[in-house]
């Protein structure tokens, strides 16, 4: 396997720079006295957004003895030029207020959630062909240990340059590096995370000096193929990772599909991690070896699955040998096979979790979902081993013909802590309606 490392960062700077280069300039000379050509801008633009609300309730809000709700509305308004030659920008305001007037008092409310917020969460350039993408400046990205986790108000948001080459529907290859982000709950794009600041920062005994802590960003290559042997298909991805100064992440997931001539589809899938400290260590050694087991069937209108993942202890190591996932940690958004509502698996450091989960579709409107997750924490230095046991149901309407474009889903999640009788409650019902 081919693993690059913090030395080959002038190699990314150099990308960047031409993939900002070659926007900037092609944009700027592109038929510059074309007339027809500004008229295509502005004509063949776009407007789109969506309207977003949520009612949001916590009983025993991770545990403790503090209850709270929260009612917050917003949105997203984006606007998108035509193409010429393959380019194009764009750019989206995000909004989300409360009405309550007790937003700053954070026992009155989820500070998860984000609230009062304004922001230019988007404005990019883009070029694009048959198989090639580039885009610059602030932007949404979807891999696995990086990406929107759009589930709140405003997605998490990132300001750099990403690159795809996609020659075919079965292969691609992506490469991105980012500078600065936003998260769910910020209005500014900055050199944070979410271990560094905001309601996710790591705090206590092991992680004092990660307060407000300016880190890098970072870089990251990944490799998708879809492999079909008669039928049966291999979907594979490849994923590096280096945040600066942190850490270095080589991500594996594999899934293969039988066809059974049937409705019948059964699955199974791999998943194997390996994070290392790099550079000036900011988070300090790190040591992480996550492996993880899917099983599962698609049949008709259901799917039911099985999952378990490993993550050895490793004594003296960030989080006791769990992952180190700044930009993940707390969404619960990496692309691990237990990814849960309530604990993230990313977050939790080593120990051992299950998740048996299931879906129905209804109709082309109605869909429902449920899991059952359990996490066996390991014991650490800086905190006894514990067990943590999820529930979450969830009911989701995605309206076509006449209401389309209206979304309402309500989940509810229930969290037990072994020896804790603070028993996690929270209730999340959003309604969206996209134009």
């Amino acid at each position: 396997m081919f693993v690059l490392s913090r030395t080959h960062e002038p190699l990314c700077g150099l990308l960047s720079g031409l993939a900002s280069a070659l926007l900037l300039c092609a944009v700027s000379t592109a038929h510059a006295d074309d007339g027809s050509t500004f008229n295509d801008l502005i004509t063949q633009g776009k407007v789109s957004g969506y309207l977003r609300s949520y009612e949001w309730s916590n009983n025993n809000f991770y545990n403790s003895n503090i209850s709270n709700n929260i009612f917050v509305v917003g949105g997203k308004l984006k606007a998108e030029t035509g193409t010429v030659d393959g380019f194009s920008a764009g750019a989206a305001f995000y909004t989300s207020h409360t009405p309550q007037s007790t937003y700053n008092d954070p026992t009155s409310y989820d500070p998860t959630l984000g609230t009062n917020i304004d922001t230019l969460g988007e404005s990019y350039l883009n070029y694009h062909n048959e198989s090639v993408n580039v885009r610059v400046g602030r932007q949404a990205i979807d891999t696995p240990f990086a990406n929107s986790a759009d589930y709140r108000m405003i997605p998490a948001l990132y300001q750099g340059e990403t690159m795809s080459y996609t020659p075919s529907q079965d292969f691609s290859l992506t490469f991105g590096r980012i500078s600065r982000y936003k998260s769910w709950t910020s209005a500014t794009f900055d050199r944070t995370n979410n271990e560094t600041a905001g309601p996710f920062q790591k705090s206590g005994p092991g992680f004092t000096n990660f307060a407000d802590m300016v880190t890098g960003g970072f870089w990251y290559a990944g490799v998708h193929d879809v492999l079909d042997m008669k039928g049966e298909k291999l979907n594979s991805q490849v994923w590096y990772y280096d945040f600066f100064d942190i850490a270095h992440l080589v991500f594996l997931d594999e899934k293969l599909t039988f066809n059974l001539q049937s409705d019948f589809k059964p699955f199974v899938g791999l998943q194997y991690a390996n994070e290392q400290n790099e550079g000036a260590a900011l988070f300090g050694t790190i040591n992480s070896t996550p492996y993880g087991l899917q099983l599962g069937a698609d049949f008709g209108k259901n799917n039911l699955t099985a999952a378990a993942i490993h993550i050895p202890a490793h004594p003296g190591t960030f989080n006791n040998g769990g992952l180190a996932s700044p930009y993940t940690d707390g969404y619960g958004s990496a692309s691990l096979f237990t990814g849960n509502m309530l604990f993230p698996t990313e977050g939790l450091g080593s120990g051992n979790a299950v998740q048996l989960s299931g879906s129905h579709t209804f109709n082309e409107d109605w869909s429902s979902w449920a899991s059952y997750n359990q996490f066996n924490q390991t014991s650490s230095a800086f905190a006894a081993a514990q067990t943590i046991n999820e529930y979450v149901v969830s009911v989701n309407y995605n309206a076509h013909g006449y209401f389309k474009g209206w979304k309402i889903s309500d989940m509810l999640g229930y969290a037990t802590l072994a020896g804790n009788s603070n028993h996690f409650t929270q209730n999340r019902l959003m309604a969206q309606y996209a134009f």
